[in-house]
């Protein structure tokens, strides 16, 4: 048996603005929902779930949760079944039919109206979502590996103690990189995207890249980063490409690759920056990602205020003679480059974008 991590929206904590209430029923869709418009009042709750195999599927009696939930209105424990029972097909109001996606309501006895809801894409408290329309089934399914896990606020960091969500983490604590150095945190700040920034310049979602998507099992869950977000590839094609075997690339440039999509929708977006001794290759949901580059492109988009806090964390000048004194982690490579190298990938048969190395003795940079 598996065990998946998965997020799940309290069908208690939806206000309904226009229409029926689409989770009336733990069994079956309400008909009457089509048009609903609703909101979500707070952020998932995140709990596990053992399974014998990589779907989430109605009529699955293997299906159990491996904690307790609180949710629906009741509560279920630790052993009890959870299946998904119906769907619907979700629009963020003011979207276009691009901007649709899924979500599911389970059942997890915890009284007579489903439990909650998954989904395939994060939903933003406050912001308004319309029923487009129930099914295509009452029998649905979904591999683990499609649900929204986690945002950008949630992602996972190797530190000394385990994982941790960025958002937990504070100056002075102490994160892993990619080498098995560990280097403390100097600064962490947010950067949030508003419903009009966004509308301005939709190419500034997140980029999503599945579980998986990379080599199998990374990331180990998905895994969503800023479009210009440098992401670790290591192979034998690049080493022969830039006589670097470890070079950096923006996440946007993997889109297209099975598993690595623009976030749909327009929805409101805070982007985490985790700004540490040095430019290093940390390690988010499993995967191998920079950390804050403080270089010109940093100085444009984190904004006057955090531009500050930055400097003031440095315990040295960012720039001299208006280049960036602070060496990369690794080659970075954009542009075309990026481009012919996940292209040749691609060409090798989906040859593995991070190819395994061996783990070195760990150690503390101070």
């Amino acid at each position: 048996m598996a065990t998946y991590e998965v997020a799940g929206y309290d069908s208690s904590d939806i206000v309904i603005h226009s229409g029926a209430d689409p989770f009336s029923n733990d069994l079956s869709a309400n008909g009457a929902a089509d048009g609903t418009i609703f909101s979500v009042t707070a952020e998932p709750d995140k709990f596990n779930i053992t399974d014998n195999d990589t779907v989430f599927n109605d009529g699955d009696g293997s299906q159990d949760l491996a904690e307790p939930i609180s949710q629906g209105g009741g509560t279920a424990n630790t052993g009890q079944q959870i299946t998904p029972e119906y769907m619907y097909r979700v629009r963020p109001v003011g979207g276009t039919a691009a901007d649709d996606f899924y979500i599911y309501a389970y059942d997890a006895d915890t009284g007579s109206r489903a439990s909650g809801f998954v989904t395939e894409h994060r939903l933003v408290p406050g912001q308004q979502y319309q029923i487009i329309e129930e099914g295509p089934t009452n029998d649905p399914s979904i591999a683990y590996s499609s649900l929204y896990v986690c945002f950008t606020p949630g992602t996972r960091i190797a530190t000394p103690s385990g994982d941790r969500a960025i958002e937990t983490l504070e100056p002075g604590d102490v994160v892993r990189t990619v080498e098995g150095s560990y280097v403390p945190v100097r600064w962490i700040g947010g950067r949030e995207l508003r419903l009009d920034d966004l509308m301005a310049q939709p190419e500034n979602r997140p980029i999503r890249i599945a579980q998986g998507a990379l080599v199998p099992n990374l990331p180990d869950q998905p895994l969503e980063v800023s479009p210009h977000h440098r992401i670790m590839l290591r192979s034998k094609i690049a080493e022969r490409m830039f006589g670097e075997a470890e070079v950096l690339v923006p996440a946007h440039y993997f889109i297209g690759l099975p598993g690595v999509d623009r976030v749909r929708g327009l929805n409101p977006t805070k982007y985490i920056h985790l700004l540490v001794e040095g430019h290093q290759v940390l390690i988010a949901n499993g995967t191998p990602a920079e950390s804050l580059y403080v270089g010109k492109e940093a100085r444009k988009m984190l904004g006057k205020a955090n531009w500050r806090a930055v400097k003031s964390a440095l315990n040295y000048a960012p720039f001299q003679q208006g280049k960036p004194t602070t060496p990369p982690a690794r080659l970075m490579v954009d542009g075309k480059d990026a481009r012919r190298l996940v292209n040749r990938h691609v060409r090798n048969h989906g040859r593995c974008l991070v190819e395994r190395a061996t783990a070195p003795r760990l150690r503390v940079v101070k």
